[in-house]
């Protein structure tokens, strides 16, 4: 097993509210292992804090919302605003401006961001919102998005699928890939082990070479794993 751990990176920045938002995807640029991974980040919103961003030429943005409320929105699209345990997926193929608001008044927000190179053939898919049908308890390998053919999961256009897991403290669990794929396991939750490597909530690390990959809560967690396809 070949491991890239990378340990939080965050940064703080002022806007008209603070937010902090911690960088976690900060791997080799360019490296085959990423496949279609741009990057993968984290923010946390003030109440009532916002700020402006632009996508990414032709790439796709899985926004996963852990805590709290987030409004989205984008010129070409009206605002939509998300509950903790949505998803929602923005395809982009030319920059876009995008508004990351807090619309609460008393409690910060907190999302993952999930940015993908897109496989755009045809028209342009519609931005896709999508619910946790599982919020609470205990489960391994929740597909969240997938470009792979999973029936519940929100659809992406590059053979990548991103999964949820929470798991109990001491449970071991073991993801199946193929040694043509990588995997970025990022911690959203609690602390796992991961061969060597202890990652606590904000780590991320990347692995390829390798078909099983044991991961084993020290506490209650919750992990996100996102299998991608090697770039030849």
């Amino acid at each position: 097993m070949y491991v890239f751990a990378r340990k939080r990176q965050r940064k703080r920045l002022q806007t008209e509210r603070s937010l902090t938002y911690s960088y976690l995807g900060a791997f080799r640029s360019q490296s085959r292992y990423l496949g279609p991974l741009i990057r993968i980040g984290e923010t946390i919103i003030e109440p009532g804090g916002e700020f402006v961003t632009f996508s990414l030429p032709h790439s796709e943005l899985v926004l996963c919302v852990i805590e709290g409320r987030l409004e989205v929105g984008t010129i070409s699209a009206p605002p939509h605003e998300l509950d903790a345990g949505n998803i929602f997926k923005i395809t982009a193929e030319d920059a876009d401006e995008l508004t990351f608001k807090n619309p609460s008044s008393h409690k910060q927000n907190r999302v993952l961001e999930i940015w993908l190179s897109a496989e755009l053939h045809g028209e342009l898919p519609n931005p896709e919102e999508a619910k946790l049908k599982t919020n609470r308890g205990f489960f391994s390998f929740l597909p969240l998005a997938s470009g792979q053919g999973h029936e519940e999961a929100t659809v992406l256009t590059s053979e990548c699928a991103i999964y949820l897991s929470r798991l109990r403290p001491s449970e071991n669990i073991i993801f199946e890939t193929v040694l043509s794929r990588s995997v970025c396991v990022f911690v959203l939750e609690g602390a796992v082990r991961l061969e060597e490597d202890r990652l606590i909530a904000g780590d991320s690390a990347l692995v390829f070479s390798e078909e099983r990959i044991p991961i084993t809560a020290q506490q209650q967690s919750a992990v996100i794993l996102i299998d991608l396809p090697l770039d030849y």
